[in-house]
């Protein structure tokens, strides 16, 4: 029953449905004896229970908690003697869950004045509450964040009235947070400063954050200043219009104080810049330039407001090296230098320019500067120093051109001269004639020494000259320079004393006719400057090397000339006296050899008293079993007597030493003087069994000529064995030999012992018909060692199988197929090659002749060749089994 115990006529119906239909329920006590006289039915549903048992359970003190039961007495009482009243207590439902419900009431009064009645509405304010604890928990946890933020904090409500301040406001300005809340923010900010704050508040209604810098004014008075962070936050009301000022607040005490004295820096900085000579630059990570100082804007010609300047304001050289080196810097930070000009040649400056990268606090390359220093003097000076040490070295070149010029046109006669008397002396039987050609051939010998020296030293200078690097043996190489000099000194009745220590006994690695070469000066130096006392040598192994020490009891040096007794033309004897011969070229080629080996040479002498020369070479130790095996030479056979022989030799010496031994070996010899000459003679008086070919002669050289004679030849099935005379023997010099046509070729000079051997020996080789090798040029190929040679010998005859197949193949198919052309080709090209290293030189030329004709007439004359090809080619591989013996 939804109403208390006065019955039914409480309320009329109509009113009654109208209470019911509120949500909220409508409640009324009865104040005399607390009993409830109304309920609408919302009670029901806020505590879960029917009213018959919510009355009976108030009547038990069991809807009330027991905890709020003092309050909703207080609650009454104060309705009852005030009027009205209002209470948040906590009831008990029905199920026994604990509901917040918030209770008005109001007093109804009779005409007496006595309050009669209690009507009032219940709420049910649980989920309220609950919002309400979360706001407390959500607005102390954001003001113990602002209290322990290091930033000053402060809300600021539409008026301009302080509402929230946090610890860090009141470290900075002073301020009792207690008291500022609640005072004008404009109180805090000085009257000069007001126009900012005033602008500021007028963009209250822009939503987004404003940040500016103000100064503000300290509890004690004095001004700070700060920088302010802005935002306007609205909701914080039941009002929409109303808002509240969010204010960050940054002391910038510290900063302005940084910043002052970054300024000052700076200044301090740009003067002490435009106090350096130099040019100086600096420019950011992009390469955008950021600063100059004085001496750089002066030589650009840059004015004060090109500060931040254009590339283009730069001479374009400049900017080019400028530009890459800044590239250069960014892939690899540190520091680099690079020249730079600028002006014409009459003005013309000189620059180095170092650049370094300097990195940001990041550790990245945050820009670079430069430092230009002006090199125009030492440039000039460099240049003057350059032109005049070309001219020096050039002259120094034209000199030793000259002398090496001299010498190669002296030798030449000399040659004729040291040959003559050698053939003279064979034949001639009278003492005493025999006595003066013995003089005459040492005299022409020791000039062909000078002038190998000569040549030596030339080649030294141009460096050209190249060393050996074979396994030797001290004791060999120096026991005939013992044995020639030590009977000279004997001659002259010196003590000849040589000791070689047993740790300089063995075999080493080095170029042993240097070495030879070395000694030999030395050595005779020391017997030619002695006339009484002792000549001795000593040799032994002294830190990584060999040590040679030649002393002499002589007339020795001073010691202020020895610091020019290895120059050129220096003799030791000038020093002393003119009484001896010599150039002084020997001791000056001594110094060069050394060095061009690595060593040291050394002379410690004293007028009157004897010199002592040595020489350290780093040579290498070598085992013996290193040593090429040096096989006995065969013996070879003498020429043919009434071979028809065409000599073509432009010197007339030369031509007549030549004409002699080879008319006493029983040749039939015809001579021309010149390339033009021996080719008409070759035509009008051939044919010829063999032609010795000068390759450097006037009107035509020797190669062309050979050209020539092949071009003859060609088609008529002969091939007459040229022989090229030349004194140039670089490897260049005998491949245009080879190319022109010639079989072989001699070095100039040649000796008549030599001539007779070489000839000998070739006329042997070629005249065997069926033999394509030449033993002793494969053994030549390889340094005398008969064991490289054969395992040369041996890798070619496993791939002429593979060269014989690929050839086969192109006879039977032809050039047409695909790859085929392109694998003869290189065949042929391959096959050249290893038949010039087998000394088989009939082979060589006609795999020439086949990649000529396959350039010049195409492939097919070149396929009617290639079964002849395979043939030989067969043939070639039984004879290199035969070379090979039992190692095939």
């Amino acid at each position: 029953m939804p109403f208390g115990y006065e019955g039914s006529g409480f309320l009329d119906f109509p009113l009654l449905d109208l209470l019911h239909s509120c949500p909220d329920p409508i409640w009324c006590i009865r104040t005399s004896d607390r009993k409830w006289m109304f309920l609408t039915l919302g009670m029901e549903e806020l505590l879960r229970m029917p009213i018959p048992d919510f009355l009976v359970r108030f009547s038990l003190g069991m809807v009330i908690h027991p905890d709020d039961m003092g309050a909703f007495n207080s609650f009454l009482e104060e309705a009852q003697s005030d009027g009205s009243a209002s209470v948040e207590i906590r009831m008990i439902r029905g199920d026994q869950s604990e509901v917040w419900v918030a209770l008005r009431a109001v007093g109804h009064r009779d005409d007496s004045g006595v309050c009669k009645y209690l009507v009032g509405i219940a709420r049910d304010v649980s989920e309220l509450r609950r919002y309400q604890q979360e706001l407390r928990k959500s607005e102390l946890k954001w003001k113990t964040v602002l209290d322990n933020a290091g930033e000053a904090f402060l809300t600021v409500d539409r008026s301009g009235r302080i509402t929230y301040v946090n610890k860090s406001f009141e470290t900075i300005l002073g301020y009792d947070r207690n008291k500022v809340v609640g005072e004008s923010l404009w109180a805090l900010v000085p009257e000069d400063q007001r126009s900012i704050i005033d602008y500021q508040w007028s963009l209250r209604n822009i939503r987004w954050q404003r940040r500016y810098e103000i100064e503000l004014l300290r509890s004690d008075g004095s001004r700070i200043p700060v920088r302010i962070i802005a935002t306007v936050v609205k909701g914080f009301s039941s009002d929409p219009e109303d808002y509240l000022h969010f204010g960050f607040i940054d002391d910038l005490t510290q900063e302005k104080r940084i910043y002052r004295e970054q300024k000052d820096q700076l200044k301090f900085l740009k003067t002490l810049l435009d106090t350096i000579p130099n040019p100086v630059f600096y420019k950011d990570a992009k390469g955008r330039y950021q600063g100059f100082n004085r001496a750089f804007q002066e030589l650009f010609g840059l004015g004060d407001g090109d500060f931040q300047m254009e590339p283009e304001v730069l001479p374009e050289e400049f900017v080019a090296r400028d530009v890459s080196s800044d590239m250069e810097l960014l892939k690899n930070p540190g520091t680099m230098s690079f020249d730079f000009s600028m002006g014409s040649d009459d003005d013309r400056r000189d620059f180095v320019i170092r650049k370094a990268s300097f990195f940001d606090h990041c550790g990245r390359v945050g820009g670079f500067v430069g430092v230009m220093t002006e090199i125009t003097s030492m440039k000039r000076m460099e240049r003057v120093l350059r032109e005049a040490k070309e001219r020096a070295e050039a002259s120094s070149r034209a000199k030793m051109a000259f002398v090496s010029h001299i010498s190669h046109e002296i030798r030449t006669p000399m040659n004729a001269v040291v040959g003559l008397s050698e053939v003279l002396l064979e034949e001639c039987r009278d003492p005493d004639m025999r006595r003066d050609l013995e003089l005459i051939h040492q005299a022409s010998s020791s000039l062909m020494d000078i002038l190998g020296d000569i040549l030596d030293i030339a080649a030294v200078e141009a460096g050209k000259l190249k060393l050996e690097m074979v396994p030797f043996s001290i004791e060999e190489v120096c026991s005939p320079i013992f044995s020639l000099m030590g009977a000279e000194a004997e001659r002259k009745g010196l003590d000849f004393v040589q000791r070689i220590d047993r740790s300089a006994r063995g075999f080493f690695l080095g170029d042993p006719l240097r070495v030879r070469q070395l000694l030999w000066n030395l050595l005779s130096n020391a017997v030619k400057f002695t006339e009484r006392g002792t000549v001795s040598t000593r040799i032994t192994w002294k830190d990584g090397g060999v040590l040679f020490v030649v002393s002499d009891t002589g007339v020795g040096i001073d010691e202020e000339h020895l610091d020019r007794i290895f120059g050129y033309f220096e003799r030791g004897e000038d020093l002393l006296t003119r009484r001896l011969p010599g150039t002084g070229l020997g001791l000056a080629l001594c110094k060069s050899l050394v060095f061009l080996m690595g060593g040291t040479i050394e002379v410690r002498s004293s007028k009157g008293e004897g010199s002592e020369f040595s020489f350290w070479l780093p040579l290498e130790r070598a085992s013996e079993a290193a040593l090429p095996k040096k096989d006995q030479e065969p013996e070879v056979p003498e020429l043919p007597k009434g071979l028809k022989v065409l000599l073509a030799e432009d010197n007339w010496a030369n031509q007549r030493l030549m004409t002699t031994v080879l008319r006493r070996m029983g040749l039939d010899v015809l001579c021309a003087s010149d390339g033009k000459e021996a080719l008409g003679i070759f035509e009008q008086e051939g044919p010829f069994d063999m032609v010795l070919m000068d390759v450097q002669m006037p009107v035509m050289d020797g190669l062309e000529v050979t050209r020539r004679i092949r071009g003859m030849e060609k088609g008529s099935g002969r091939r007459t064995l040229i022989v090229g005379l030349t004194a140039f023997s670089s490897p260049e010099d005998r491949k245009a030999c080879v190319e022109a046509g010639m079989d072989r070729f001699l070095a100039k000079p040649v000796s008549p012992s030599r001539l007779r051997k070489e000839l000998g020996r070739i006329w042997a080789f070629t005249s065997k018909e069926k033999s394509l090798i030449d033993p002793a040029v494969l053994l030549e190929m390889a340094d005398g060692s008969k064991e490289l040679a054969k395992d040369f010998a041996s890798d070619v005859l496993k791939m002429i199988p593979s060269y014989v197949s690929s050839l086969e193949s192109a006879v039977e198919s032809g050039l047409s197929a695909e790859g085929v052309a392109d694998k003869v080709e290189k065949s042929l090209h391959r096959l050249k090659g290893t038949a010039g290293y087998l000394g088989a030189l009939s082979l060589e030329k006609d795999l020439a002749d086949m990649l000529h004709r396959w350039r010049d007439r195409g492939n097919l004359q070149v396929l009617e060749g290639l079964p002849d090809l395979i043939d030989k080619l067969k043939g070639l591989e039984e004879e290199l089994k035969r070379y090979l013996g039992d190692d095939a």
